[in-house]
């Protein structure tokens, strides 16, 4: 049998990781697998990493996107099998009519779980012969098209969860990846136990009275969910409130901001008109609504209306930067991360304009290099970063 690959989408770190690692253990020698954990993440990693064959949890399958299951939808955008697994025997109906190749009932007894992945990898080699793009070799490190810095690619014989590293170390394949970050929760799943134990917000830190920055302001956009997780996994508090726009449908916002509330020391939630910013909260633009920001005193308000798009977006980055140029002028931090197109760009040109200290992520460790570089070339940045690196250059500037 060829070697295949494999995309795992689940929406927890630990399984996703343990199941990518079992299943490469009774896969074909030279299969690559690639995990994603939530149907955002999947998106991107599908386009990159061109998978043989998808495996999905049953909740994260059932997910409602625009009042239609997920599982349809990505059996028929992905054109290659898909392969649900889940708790309970009555998904195999449901999963089977919207699509799915094959359903298998994950065991609750510890013993039967070698049997359960052994199984597993079987189902994958037979649906993997049907799959189209089946590939008679395994691609090199240099061949394989999941190139970019965002992208990790765990490789038969490579890693095992003893000797994974920390969650905020590089992990995978022959080149630098960065790390899958914790996990991201179904809107309708319970909490983890493995969510981040964070201090109220009452008994943060705060930041100093002093502290001349007020407000972090970041735009991103392809690429970017996991440039995010990134950056925002590595703040700490004390810092002040931080303002998001990100490129994402509808739905998917909440979707997302709920995933980093589990994985960051911060406060991070979706906006909602009216909000008042607070320090160390971060708050993230609702899908297909522009956020902006206004200033009465002391209080910074945000309001999520909808409107015309701008370069294309629902909500715009510019729309965003160009507010809080107007509004909170040079007591701000501007940010620019990995994403197509100049969104941003005019934005944060404004407020260096206004005399706000503005970062950009580096054209290597962008998925791409878009919005950055448009920022670069219109003088807005005024230093880039690598994504490792832009937690501590954004807490050395906030913290002048």
């Amino acid at each position: 049998m060829s070697p295949l690959r494999v995309l795992v989408i689940d929406n927890s770190i630990f399984y996703r990781l343990e199941l990518a690692d079992k299943l490469l253990e009774h896969l074909p020698k030279g299969s690559l697998m690639e995990t994603a954990s939530d149907p955002i993440h999947a998106k991107e990693k599908r386009m990159v990493f061109r998978p043989n064959v998808i495996v999905v949890n049953f909740m994260l399958a059932a997910f409602k996107m625009e009042g239609k299951a997920y599982l349809p939808q990505l059996v028929q955008n992905s054109n290659v099998p898909v392969i649900v697994f889940g708790n309970v025997e009555v998904g195999r109906g449901p999963a089977l009519r919207d699509g799915a190749a094959d359903y298998l009932v994950k065991p609750t007894e510890p013993g039967q779980m070698d049997i359960f992945y052994r199984v597993f990898a079987k189902a994958i080699e037979t649906v993997g012969k049907k799959s189209r793009r089946a590939v008679e070799a395994a691609p090199s490190a240099e061949q394989s098209p999941v190139s970019a810095p965002q992208n990790k690619v765990v490789a038969r014989g490579t890693w095992s969860p003893k000797s994974a590293p920390a969650a905020d170390k590089p992990i995978g394949h022959t080149a630098s990846r960065l790390p899958e970050r914790p996990k991201v929760t179904d809107l309708h799943m319970p909490p983890s136990s493995h969510a981040v134990q964070k201090t109220s917000l009452s008994r943060m830190p705060q930041p100093s009275p002093q502290q001349h920055i007020k407000l972090i302001a970041i735009g991103s956009s392809t690429g970017g969910t996991e440039a995010l997780s990134t950056v925002l996994k590595d703040l700490n508090p004390p810092l002040p409130g931080i303002v998001i726009v990100q490129h994402i449908p509808p739905m998917f916002s909440k979707l997302f901001a709920a995933r980093l509330d589990e994985e960051c020391k911060l406060h991070v939630k979706e906006a909602e008109d009216g909000d008042i910013v607070k320090p160390n909260c971060v708050y993230i633009a609702p899908g297909s609504f522009h956020m902006t920001i206004s200033r009465n005193g002391g209080a910074m308000k945000l309001t999520c209306k909808t409107g015309p798009r701008v370069h294309g977006c629902c909500p715009s980055v510019d729309v965003l930067f160009k507010t809080v140029a107007e509004q909170i002028g040079d007591e701000a931090l501007g940010v620019i991360l990995t994403g197509m197109g100049r969104d941003g760009a005019d934005g944060l040109l404004m407020m260096k304009q206004k005399g706000s200290p503005t970062l950009g992520q580096d054209k290597d460790s962008s998925v791409v290099y878009g919005m950055p570089r448009a920022a670069w070339e219109a003088g807005a940045v005024d230093q880039q970063f690598p994504l490792q690196d832009m937690a501590s250059a954004i807490t050395r500037k906030a913290r002048d």
